[in-house]
C-alpha cells in the first residue's frame, strides 16, 4: 500500500470515527428529549387525573353535604341526622362543632400529591351586580385612574345589556366594529377573564398582572351579597367604614369563628358599616371555584363548579381554565403544615 493510500484510509477512518460520534450524540439526545418529553408528559397525567378527581370529590360533596357559614361541611350518620334537626324557626342547620368542614376562602389543602383550594363566589366581587361605589373602590385598588374607572363601568354595563344606546362613557356594537373588535354578546360575562375583550378593559394592565390579579377577586355568578367569611381583603375593602387594621381583624377573627350577620360584624369591629344588613350574606351561594395545582407541573387549574337544582343534573362546570401557576399555589405546595383534604372515607 503506497504512502498516499494509507494516508486516505487514515482521513476517512477519522471521518468515519467523527460520523459514528455524531449519530451517538444525535440518538443519545434524542433518547434524553424523549425520556424528558415522557416524563412530563407523565407528570401532565398525573395532574389531569388528580384534578379529575379533585373536581369529583368537591361536587359530590356540594350535592351530597350542605353548606353552612364556616364552610362546605362533611358529615355521615349520627352527625348527619344531628346537625338536619331545626333549630330555629328559619330552620337553622346546625353542625357539631368538632365535625369536618372545608374552609371556603381560598385556605389550600393537600389533595395527592398536590394541593387544592376552594372560594366561595359569594365572597367575591361580582361582576354581573356591580354598582359603581364598590366598581370604584376595587379600581381604585389597582390603581386605575378616577377618569378610568368611570369608563370601564360603563363599558362594563353597555357590554352586558342589549340596545342601542350607549352611557355617557361607554361603547356600543358599532364603537367594536370600528376599533376591529368582535362586538359584545350583550349577555352577562361567564368568566371572570371576559372582560379583557371589552374596549378599554384590555389597556389597564394593573388589573391582570397584579400579585392578585382581578380574574381572582372577581366572579360571574348570579348571587347577591358579599359573604365576610370568605371575601379576600380587596373585596371586604369595598364595605363602608372597614380600613386595613379592621380588615385584619376581621380574618384573624373568621378563621375560627363566624360572622351571622351585619350587627355582629359590627360589634367585633366596633363601629358603624353604613350599608343595607342585605348585603351582607354570611352563607356560601351554590358556586365554587375550585383551584389545583401539582408538582412537576407548571400551571395552575381552574375549575368553577355550580350546583344546579332544578336542572338534569345536580352540577355544571362553568369553566376550566389553565394558567402561569400562582405565588400562593406554589407557597402551598412548599408548606409543609397544610391539612389534608378529607378522604372518601369521611364522605357519606
Amino acid at each position: 500500500m503506497t504512502r498516499q493510500t494509507q494516508g486516505f484510509v487514515l482521513v476517512a477512518v477519522i471521518w468515519f470515527i467523527a460520523l459514528i460520534a455524531l449519530v451517538t450524540a444525535i440518538i443519545g439526545n434524542w433518547m434524553s428529549g424523549g425520556l424528558q418529553g415522557f416524563a412530563a408528559l407523565r407528570d401532565r397525567i398525573v395532574a389531569e387525573q388528580e384534578l379529575q378527581s379533585a373536581t369529583n370529590q368537591v361536587a359530590y360533596l356540594m350535592v351530597s353535604n350542605y353548606f353552612s357559614s364556616r364552610g362546605l361541611e362533611v358529615l355521615s350518620g349520627d352527625a348527619w341526622q344531628q346537625a338536619n334537626q331545626p333549630r330555629t324557626l328559619m330552620l337553622e342547620v346546625i353542625p357539631p362543632k368538632d365535625s369536618t368542614y372545608i374552609g371556603l376562602d381560598s385556605r389550600p389543602y393537600r389533595f395527592g400529591h398536590g394541593v387544592i383550594a376552594l372560594q366561595d363566589n359569594k365572597g367575591l366581587f361580582n361582576l354581573s351586580d356591580a354598582v359603581g361605589y364598590t366598581f370604584g373602590q376595587i379600581m381604585e385598588q389597582y390603581g386605575v385612574p378616577a377618569g378610568d374607572r368611570e369608563m370601564l363601568f360603563d363599558r362594563l354595563e353597555d357590554y352586558q345589556n342589549k340596545g342601542p344606546f350607549k352611557r355617557l362613557n361607554g361603547a356600543n356594537r358599532d364603537d367594536y366594529v370600528r376599533a376591529g373588535r368582535t362586538p359584545p354578546r350583550d349577555a352577562p360575562v361567564i368568566t371572570p377573564w371576559e372582560p379583557l375583550r371589552i374596549l378599554g378593559w384590555d389597556s389597564e394592565t394593573n388589573l391582570w398582572h397584579a400579585r392578585e390579579p382581578f380574574w381572582d377577586i372577581a366572579t360571574v355568578s348570579q348571587s347577591h351579597g358579599i359573604n365576610p367569611n370568605t371575601a379576600p381583603a380587596m373585596v371586604l375593602r369595598t364595605l363602608p367604614g372597614l380600613d386595613d387594621n379592621t380588615i385584619k381583624k376581621l380574618i384573624e377573627y373568621r378563621a375560627t369563628n363566624q360572622i351571622g350577620n351585619l350587627y355582629q360584624m359590627q360589634e367585633l369591629l366596633g363601629r358603624q358599616i353604613s350599608i343595607s344588613p342585605l348585603m351582607i350574606s354570611p352563607f356560601p351561594g351554590n358556586n365554587l371555584r375550585l383551584k389545583a395545582a401539582f408538582p412537576n407541573d407548571p400551571l395552575e387549574h381552574i375549575v368553577s363548579i355550580a350546583l344546579t337544582p332544578t336542572g338534569d343534573a345536580p352540577y355544571r362546570i362553568d369553566y376550566a381554565v389553565e394558567l402561569p401557576r400562582a405565588a400562593d399555589m406554589q407557597a402551598a405546595l412548599s408548606a409543609a403544615d397544610v391539612p389534608g383534604f378529607p378522604s372518601l372515607e369521611q364522605i357519606p
